[in-house]
């Protein structure tokens, strides 16, 4: 499954709560459907309690998604019920490809442009 997800993008619940922010993407190379292993989590960092949520990207809903917000499935009471701020054996193994997502785009239209006219002549 494909994603749009940037680092730094705001990750929200299916209830409209703020969870964190999207900073990195983990894929388990040895994932088995059968057992239920999830093959794909985003690493989403709350920085008010300074909390790490291991969220497998089958509970983001794409559709619901948009630039610079990433919508979850589930709701907050979910996630916090659930051991999502546990970081996943096969991470804590050294067994995960982590990666990187892309650099989040200047808020600013045109900024890239401007600071290109700015840079003296080489």
């Amino acid at each position: 499954m494909t994603f749009d997800i940037r680092q730094y993008d705001t990750v929200f619940t299916a209830d409209g709560s703020e969870l964190g922010t999207a900073m990195s993407l983990y894929i388990r190379p040895d994932a088995d459907p059968e057992h239920r292993d999830f093959d794909q989590y985003l690493m989403v960092l709350r920085l008010e309690e300074a909390d790490e949520y291991y969220i497998p990207t089958n509970f983001i809903d794409a559709q619901a998604s948009e630039t610079g917000q990433v919508r979850l499935s589930l709701t907050m009471a979910e996630i916090e019920e659930s051991n999502l701020k546990r970081r996943p054996p096969f991470i804590e193994r050294g067994e995960a490809n982590e990666e990187a997502l892309a650099n989040a785009p200047s808020p600013v239209p045109g900024e890239e442009e401007i600071a290109n006219r700015q840079r003296p002549p080489a």
